[in-house]
């Protein structure tokens, strides 16, 4: 509660402040705050936007627009108590279907494999590079045409036959860990009986 840690601060360290939204403080939310404070004996003082300070003065009738807020709130607060209320909640299928969009939408970063290879300066550099542009290939080449975040420019031959290389070994290494998975959950079972 905002009160209590308003009031816990200038306990604690003579004094608080906090912000508003508007600069004129009868037409913001802080004013509900500051009389509040003043109603329980704490000294309030307003800060002008010229810098000075203005002693807070009560007033007798709080505005419509506090009034109307405190009763939305309210309103709410006790529709969640009851359970009729509920936060909106989002399903994966929205989620993902905004992702999608999102992805298709955004501006694809263009890469130039070519050039990256030109840039290796010895044969060392090449390798590194050429390993890397064949990774980069192959997980481009994973994604459905259009989500990834990248496009790939300027790939020469090899490193695209490289790249299928590299999918198929890791696809057949996939494959074997599921079969050795699968005969060694069924070699329990026959252990258990």
């Amino acid at each position: 509660h905002i009160l209590v840690e308003l009031v816990w601060q200038a306990k604690h360290w003579g004094r608080t402040a906090f912000l508003g939204q508007e600069e004129d403080w009868t037409a913001d939310g802080r004013l509900a705050i500051a009389e509040e404070l003043a109603k329980h004996g704490h000294q309030v003082f307003h800060i002008t936007a010229e810098g000075g300070c203005e002693s807070h003065v009560r007033v007798k009738e709080m505005p419509d627009f506090l009034v109307q807020e405190e009763a939305r709130l309210r309103k709410i607060h006790a529709q969640r108590k009851a359970g009729e209320l509920h936060r909106p909640e989002k399903s994966a299928v929205d989620r993902s279907t905004e992702a999608v969009a999102r992805a298709l939408a955004t501006e694809k970063v263009q890469f130039d494999v070519s050039a990256e290879l030109k840039d290796a300066e010895n044969q060392d550099a090449l390798v590194r590079a050429q390993k890397r542009m064949v990774r980069l290939q192959m997980a481009v080449s994973k994604k459905e045409p259009g989500l990834s975040k990248k496009t790939l420019v300027a790939v020469p031959a090899h490193v695209a036959r490289e790249a299928e290389k590299l999918r198929e070994r890791v696809e057949a290494k996939k494959a074997e860990q599921m079969k050795a998975k699968e005969d060694g959950s069924s070699g329990l079972t026959g252990k258990e009986e």
